[in-house]
């Protein structure tokens, strides 16, 4: 059995970054074979999001790198949305909350727009802070979460979940989940703790960061869930998060020292990636 490896969560930068088509060499490099690239915060992109043009621009970028890591050799899939952080930045240019709020609403409109016509899979990431805001910003954030997971069940599509790391709002989001009717297979806890087998994680799919001590700690678990590195393709921020490639050495690791075994990672790289986006990677 080959070791498939596939990264369920990263940014690229083609603005100021490495750039999707280096990204993916170096991944495919590492024996890479599968992506989710998600919008990254727009301002990243040198865009500022004033209406349906930029949000469109936007997620442009998002659409045109995974076709350029699937030219690489690397089967990649689009994830478009507005992170929370979008919603503090309009605030801090001036704009009206009322106003911010409708831009937010549009760019998850925009985004059904891409899952329907095939352009991405899914939504996100969208979710709350996990930072302080005031409690009339966190109010009207937790309105645009409720509506992303509304559009994201009436699409049936895959949503990656921005959330602190405090179980009690992870299981009251869960809960959410949970009413709505929506698939644990098709709701990503991005950055999840790598205790997965917690009840407050039970209505998601959770998303481990590519950190040792993550990995290492989540091995211990039942795998049920997915390796994401969260990387941000920024020069100016070396070391942030774990790069691509670097998952990749990591997971071979976890084999290579005996800590899980090869159908193990199996189900945690190759089967949990194709169940969620309904892609093969088979060679």
């Amino acid at each position: 059995m080959e070791l498939v490896i596939t990264d369920n969560h990263l940014h690229v930068n083609p603005v100021k970054g490495h750039g999707p088509r280096e990204v993916a060499k170096l991944f495919l490099r590492e024996g890479g074979k599968g992506a989710v690239v998600v919008a990254p915060l727009s301002w990243h992109y040198r865009i500022t999001l004033r209406g349906k043009d930029d949000i469109t621009r936007f997620y442009d970028f998002v659409v045109k790198s995974c076709k350029t890591f699937r030219e690489v050799g690397v089967i990649a899939v689009a994830i478009v949305g507005l992170h929370p952080a979008e919603y503090i930045k309009l605030l801090q240019l001036g704009i009206k909350p009322s106003k911010a709020v409708s831009i937010m609403e549009l760019g998850i409109k925009v985004a059904a727009e891409y899952v329907k016509s095939g352009k991405a899979v899914g939504i996100g990431e969208v979710g709350l802070p996990h930072w302080y805001v005031d409690e009339n910003t966190y109010s009207q954030l937790w309105n645009l979460l409720l509506y992303s997971l509304t559009i994201a069940k009436d699409l049936d599509c895959v949503i990656h979940l921005h959330l602190p790391r405090d179980l009690a709002v992870v299981s009251k989001v869960g809960q959410v989940v949970k009413s709505l009717g929506l698939k644990k297979s098709k709701v990503i806890l991005h950055h999840s703790l790598p205790e997965v087998d917690r009840p407050e994680i039970e209505f998601f799919t959770p998303s481990i960061p590519a950190k040792w001590s993550n990995l290492v700690r989540a091995a211990k678990c039942r795998p049920v869930y997915l390796v994401e590195s969260d990387y941000l393709d920024d020069p100016s921020r070396p070391g942030c998060v774990v790069e691509p490639w670097v998952l990749a050495k990591r997971v071979k690791r976890l084999l290579n020292e005996g800590l899980v075994d090869l159908n193990y990672l199996d189900t945690v790289l190759r089967k949990n990636f194709e169940k969620v986006y309904r892609v093969s990677l088979s060679s």
